[in-house]
C-alpha cells in the first residue's frame, strides 16, 4: 500500500511540475555572443501616450516595457534597450515627465544624456475593452522611431489588434511591434552611418 502511495505522489508531483513547465511565459534571453561583429543599436522606449476615449493609468507604462522586452528578445540582444529608471533619472533632471509631449530638442537632449542611437515614442489612438466580452477588445497604436542625432523621424508603424480577452490586447501589439522593428535592424544601421564622402577622383 505504501509503495502504491509513493507512485501516485511521484506521478502528481510529475503532474504539477509539467504544468507549472508548459504555464511558464519566457525563459532567461541572454545576449548572442556569436555575431559579436554584428552592429549594435542602443534604444530608448519612453512611455506611450494615452489619447484613447478610454482611461487606463497603467497602459502606457505596460506597452513601453513589453516593447522593450519584444525588442531584445526578438533581436538576441543586438538591440540594447537602456532600463526604464535611468530614463526617469534623465527626465527627471531634464525637469520632464513621460506623459509629456517632447519637443525635438528635449528628443535629442535626452538622446545625447542616455547615449542612444533612435528613441522609440507610442501613442494609444484607440483602446476599447468590453467587460461582458460581448465584442472584441481593441487597441491601436502609432508608434515612431527617432534618429537621437537631429530628431527626424526615422520610420513609423501603426499597429491595430482585436482579441477576444483584453488581457491578450498588449501582448499581441507588443508582440507585433517587436518583431517589426527588428526586422528593420539593417536599415536603421544605415541611418546611423555618417554619409560618404564625395568621389572627387574624376573631378576636372
Amino acid at each position: 500500500m505504501a509503495v502504491k502511495v509513493l507512485s501516485l505522489n511521484k506521478a502528481i508531483f510529475f503532474l504539477v511540475l509539467l504544468f507549472i513547465s508548459g504555464c511558464s511565459t519566457q525563459g532567461l534571453v541572454l545576449v548572442n555572443k556569436q555575431n559579436a561583429e554584428e552592429p549594435h543599436i542602443k534604444l530608448a522606449v519612453l512611455d506611450f501616450c494615452n489619447h484613447s476615449t478610454t482611461s487606463n493609468p497603467r497602459m502606457g507604462r505596460e506597452l513601453a516595457e513589453r516593447l522593450s522586452y519584444g525588442i531584445f528578445v526578438k533581436s538576441h540582444g543586438s538591440m540594447e534597450i537602456i532600463h526604464r529608471s535611468y530614463i526617469k533619472s534623465m527626465l527627471d533632471k531634464m525637469d520632464l515627465r513621460f506623459d509629456e509631449t517632447f519637443t525635438r530638442d528635449d528628443i535629442v537632449s535626452l538622446s545625447d544624456s542616455l547615449k542612444v542611437d533612435f528613441i522609440v515614442r507610442g501613442t494609444v489612438i484607440d483602446y476599447e475593452t468590453d467587460i461582458m466580452e460581448k465584442k472584441n477588445n481593441v487597441l491601436e497604436v502609432l508608434i515612431d522611431l527617432v534618429f537621437s542625432k537631429d530628431g527626424s523621424t526615422a520610420g513609423m508603424l501603426r499597429i491595430r489588434k482585436e482579441t477576444k480577452t483584453s488581457e491578450t490586447l498588449v501582448e499581441a501589439v507588443t508582440s507585433e511591434a517587436g518583431m517589426r522593428i527588428v526586422k528593420e535592424k539593417s536599415h536603421l544601421c544605415n541611418i546611423m552611418r555618417p554619409p560618404s564622402p564625395a568621389d572627387t577622383s574624376n573631378a576636372k
